[in-house]
């Protein structure tokens, strides 16, 4: 379906679908789903959501050993292990678009280890508000990890 008036891209280019919806928006517009460049999140296969039980929004915590970032981010769609939005690619210090043929693309993947740790049961409701969604990624999502074991335990892990 192509994006309609007050979508970023009326008429020029199709709704980006996510598993996970933005509450309190119509569907049928980009806004109904995740924005990638503004929200930090991550993509899992459904085998590995349904073993674990992973809902939309819930906690994830990415560590990219090249560099040591860590970023926060919630499980906001299905697909192949390793994607991820733009904005968390590019937190943990990876720009992830090219310019292919005069156009904008998305790599997928890093090209680099990243160790993943998800949260089953800590979970953050979306928000249109993503300055607001992003403050409450962060914290909730800080706050698993430490409570998890934090820096020292995920560093312990890529050993």
């Amino acid at each position: 379906m192509l994006q309609k008036a007050g979508d970023p891209l009326p008429g020029k280019a199709y709704i980006s679908t996510t598993t996970l919806f933005v509450p309190g928006t119509p569907d049928g517009v980009q806004r109904h789903r995740v924005d990638a460049v503004k929200i930090n999140y991550i993509v899992l296969s459904p085998a590995s959501r349904h073993q674990y039980g992973v809902a939309p929004g819930v906690i994830a915590v990415v560590y990219r050993l090249k560099t040591g970032k860590i970023g926060f981010a919630v499980f906001a769609d299905g697909g192949d292990l390793g994607e991820a939005s733009v904005k968390l690619y590019r937190d943990l210090g990876n720009e992830p678009v090219v310019i292919s043929g005069g156009v904008a693309c998305a790599r997928r993947g890093i090209g680099d280890e990243v160790l993943t740790l998800v949260f089953p049961g800590i979970n953050v409701p979306g928000s249109e508000d993503t300055e607001a969604w992003n403050v409450d990624i962060q914290k909730t999502g800080r706050a698993a990890f430490e409570k998890w074991g934090g820096e020292a335990r995920i560093k312990g892990c890529d050993k």
